[in-house]
């Protein structure tokens, strides 16, 4: 089939394709086609994964193999994009994605269900670069978050409990401050979220955390001039509040 058929075919399930077909360089006879995707009324994913999956597997019976890029270009959310193709394509290894981004350069931090190979790694990050490429971004490398020092959920808590209320932003750079890498602000949210579906910590009104009675209850207490209670009524002293 020429590009212009497999093209045609493709937008014959209403799916729209944006960019010329491109040949991967990592993988012989593999076509990577870019293709729009939004979000309906109840946040589902359009055109669906199955439906790709679908059309991946009939145009493979007609000895075409193709790979989407899903590009999320209706709310330009470069991450969602990112993470819905990861996951498009390496559903069986990735949980979720997240971006880290300094002026135009990206890295990727990727939640695995299990260890990856070296081949793995190097098909995702060929997928991150073209992905990357398409909005004139630098991508730098993928980053497991299980291997390096991101902080666990109590480590979430503890901070917070020093500095409570906070924000996202002002927990991420807490957390900094005591040595941890936090890949992004998303991320961290997404970490708080897990804390507060738990009970565990509270979103108030203004946006800001604070550590609920239970999660102070698992967190325990110091009877110290190092207790964290007391470090928190010096953080709010030294802020005024």
């Amino acid at each position: 089939m020429t590009d212009e058929e497999i093209i045609q075919e493709i937008k014959e399930n209403d799916i729209i394709i944006t960019g010329d077909v491109i040949r991967d360089p990592n993988r012989d006879g593999i076509l990577l086609i870019f293709v729009e995707i939004n979000r309906d009324i109840e946040n589902k994913q359009r055109p669906s994964n199955a439906l790709l999956r679908k059309i991946s597997e009939n145009l493979l019976s007609k000895d075409v193999n193709v790979d989407f890029i899903l590009v999320d270009r209706t709310k330009n959310d470069i991450e969602a994009g990112a993470r819905a193709s990861l996951i498009h394509s390496f559903g069986d290894l990735i949980r979720n994605s997240f971006l880290s981004m300094t002026d135009k350069t990206v890295s990727v931090w990727i939640d695995v269900k299990r260890d990856i190979t070296s081949e793995e790694a190097n098909k995702i990050r060929g997928k991150m670069k073209l992905y990357f490429d398409s909005f004139e971004l630098n991508f730098l490398d993928i980053f497991l978050t299980k291997r390096e020092n991101t902080p666990a959920k109590l480590a979430c808590l503890r901070n917070l409990r020093t500095i409570s209320p906070a924000s996202v932003k002002d927990l991420s750079e807490k957390l900094a401050k005591s040595g941890f890498i936090v890949p992004s602000e998303t991320w961290l949210s997404h970490r708080l979220d897990s804390l507060r579906k738990s009970n565990l910590v509270l979103r108030l009104k203004s946006g800001a955390y604070a550590v609920t009675q239970q999660g102070l209850s698992l967190l325990g207490t110091q009877k110290n001039s190092r207790s964290p209670d007391i470090t928190r009524l010096l953080d709010l002293a030294r802020r005024g509040d």
